[in-house]
């Protein structure tokens, strides 16, 4: 018997109720998610790296809370209950026991499908289901929500007086929050600076002139199936350096990259100088992942002087503009901040 939506209402219009017989009263049951005011259920989860302080980086989320209600809140016992969670194609990727409280109740979800991985980014893709048992028939509530990738190691690219300067998005420091992804005060780069100082990290929503909005971009290699594990080098890479007192000198008045020794020996200790698109370019082509330059001269990285003076001189020399969009020299296709 499914008892009328009246009986008890509540803000998730999906909630189905069930009849049973406790004792000598027939209860009818409903499970709510609570979306409003202090008990505001997430409606997205956010996946991104962390950084570690100590030159690593872990992919995680940050735990989805879910707010939801059991009713009546008195006089019976449920004889589970179970958090579960569905992908676009109605599978169950995660199941998780719950306890047997009833009324008012919260629990979060750590973004782990029964593997232990995290599933794929996606724009309303997802339920969650709180599914309550009693003598044998289930009662549940769902709701529709939405995973989020901060899109960390992506080249960013703004406006300046001689041409455009380069860096990478770095960190997130946001929450499971809309806002908090639009918003530029909660993402923060790593750049070498153009006031003469060493590679270090500031916050994304000081600069307003992001090229093409959030100018944000990254080669397709980082949009794939081994994206994560890409990302995380170029992350881990951006701390290496800024651990280096390395002097900045700006385009177009010095190098790129220049090396200490009389031969370059392609690592990070052996620069000397280096621009902020020498240093884009010097975190991801010591992955490798290309990033600007012909087929013969891509790798600023490699030892020897060959590619790095090409990328310093000569009519394909290196810029933050070419870097970010010149026609056949550079990798970087247009990206985001963050996907849904």
């Amino acid at each position: 018997y499914y008892g009328p939506d009246w009986l008890f209402p509540g803000t998730l219009v999906s909630s189905i109720h069930r009849l049973f017989h406790e004792g000598v009263s027939n209860i009818v049951l409903s499970v709510e998610f609570e979306e409003a005011g202090s008990r505001d259920s997430d409606d997205l989860q956010v996946q991104y790296f962390t950084n570690n302080l100590d030159g690593t980086f872990t992919y995680t989320a940050i735990p989805m809370q879910l707010y939801y209600k059991i009713l009546p809140d008195t006089g019976w016992t449920p004889d589970s209950v179970v958090l579960k969670i569905r992908d676009s194609s109605d599978a169950v990727i995660r199941t998780q026991t719950l306890g047997s409280g009833i009324g008012e109740q919260e629990t979060t979800w750590d973004g782990k499908d029964d593997s232990g991985e995290f599933p794929e980014h996606g724009l309303n893709t997802y339920e969650a289901e709180i599914v309550v048992t009693k003598d044998a028939m289930p009662c549940s509530g769902e709701k529709v929500f939405a995973i989020f990738e901060i899109r960390q190691g992506n080249c960013l690219y703004r406006e300046i007086t001689v041409d455009e300067h380069a860096a990478i998005l770095y960190e997130y420091k946001g929450g499971n929050k809309i806002a908090d992804l639009q918003d530029g005060s909660k993402y923060i780069v790593a750049e070498h600076e153009g006031t003469g100082g060493d590679t270090t990290t500031h916050v994304y929503g000081d600069w307003t002139t992001w090229v093409g909005g959030e100018g944000a971009y990254c080669p397709p290699v980082l949009k794939g199936s081994t994206r994560r594990a890409l990302r995380q080098a170029i992350l881990e890479n951006c701390y290496d350096l800024i651990q280096l007192t390395i002097p900045y000198v700006p385009w177009p008045y010095d190098d790129a990259l220049h090396w200490k020794d009389s031969t370059w020996d392609g690592t990070f200790g052996d620069i000397e100088r280096l621009r902020c698109d020498g240093f884009v370019e010097a975190v991801y082509e010591a992955i490798p992942v290309r990033l600007y330059g012909a087929d013969t001269w891509w790798n600023i990285m490699q030892s020897g002087s060959t590619n790095v003076v090409n990328h310093n001189s000569g009519g394909d020399s290196m810029t933050p503009s070419k870097q970010r969009h010149e026609p056949d020299l550079t990798a970087n296709t247009e990206d985001e901040l963050y996907k849904p």
